[in-house]
Parts: C-alpha cells; sequence; structure tokens
C-alpha cells in the first residue's frame, strides 16, 4: 500500500472517530464563550438603580451577612455603573447586591449557571463523574492530537498527486 494511501486511511479513521468529541467540545466552547454575557442577560432584571455615590464593601458584606450565613468565597465588582456586586459562594450560588444602597437585590439566575456548569464539564471532561475525569481529560487530550493530526494530515493529501496547470 502506498504511504499516501495509508495517510488517507488514518486520516480517515482519527476523523471519525474523534469527530464527535471535536464537535461537542466546539459547541461547548462556542456556549462558554459568550457565559459572562449570557448569564448578565439573565440577571438583567436583577439591576442596581444607579445614585450618586456606591456604599463601601462593609456595608454590602453586612447586608450579604444579613442575608446569608457564611462568607462569600468571592466577590466580583464590574466598571459598569448599572451592574451589581456579585458575592458567590462556590459555584452553586451567587448574591447580587445593589451598590448604592447596599441592599441585595436578589440571587442570581441559578439555572442558568448550572447550565453553564454541565456545559463545562462536558467541554473538559465528557461529562465524565469525578472518580472518572482523568479518562475524560485524557480523551478529550487525544482527540485534540488527532484533530493536530488531521489538520496537519489535510493539506497533503489535498496536494495533486502531479503538478499540471489543469490539476492545480
Amino acid at each position: 500500500m502506498k504511504p499516501r494511501k495509508i495517510l488517507f486511511w488514518i486520516h480517515l479513521a482519527a476523523g471519525s472517530v474523534a469527530g464527535i468529541v471535536i464537535l461537542i467540545m466546539s459547541v461547548t466552547g462556542v456556549l462558554l464563550a459568550f457565559q459572562k454575557q449570557i448569564t448578565m442577560w439573565a440577571d438583567r432584571d436583577l439591576r442596581p438603580t444607579p445614585g450618586a455615590t456606591q456604599v463601601s464593601m462593609d456595608v454590602m458584606l453586612a447586608s450579604v451577612a444579613a442575608f446569608n450565613a457564611g462568607p462569600p468565597s468571592s466577590i466580583t465588582l464590574r466598571a459598569d455603573p448599572t451592574a451589581p456586586a456579585e458575592f458567590s459562594f462556590g459555584r452553586e450560588r451567587v448574591l447580587l447586591v445593589d451598590v448604592y444602597s447596599g441592599r441585595v437585590l436578589g440571587e442570581g439566575s441559578a439555572g442558568v449557571r448550572s447550565f453553564f456548569r454541565t456545559a463545562e464539564n462536558w467541554h473538559r471532561w465528557l461529562a465524565a463523574s469525578d472518580e472518572h475525569r482523568t479518562t475524560g481529560r485524557a480523551v478529550t487530550g487525544a482527540c485534540n492530537l488527532a484533530f493536530l493530526l488531521l489538520v496537519v494530515s489535510g493539506p497533503f493529501l489535498w496536494l495533486p498527486r502531479t503538478w499540471s496547470r489543469q490539476n492545480v
């Protein structure tokens, strides 16, 4: 069998096997690229009314402490004057706080955040459970390597076998 034919069959097999995983990673990657914008759109009803000055972090923390037992794991402040402060409690819960009054506006959309956690799990580990994540990561890594093989071998397979004006 000629080397070009062997390369063609390797290219076809790698594309067939890795194609499904690459498709999953592509779709979930596009979703994750717009996670911030989609989450902000879902939380659009929980926007503060801009005031003259913003309250201190101590006032916001006291308001959050009265609403929730336990300290937040992270705090996000945005430059946008109409954006609320986000107080996260792990990956499961987010409280949105009015930066002008210090009051808790409500919880961020849990459904949207759960959807993006699921999309990220599919993207990273093919939705494998905790004990099988190393296997999922190995599969996605192997499929990425197969994708590299496809990218490198594809142009070679498309080159004409004989160079003539008609073939080029």
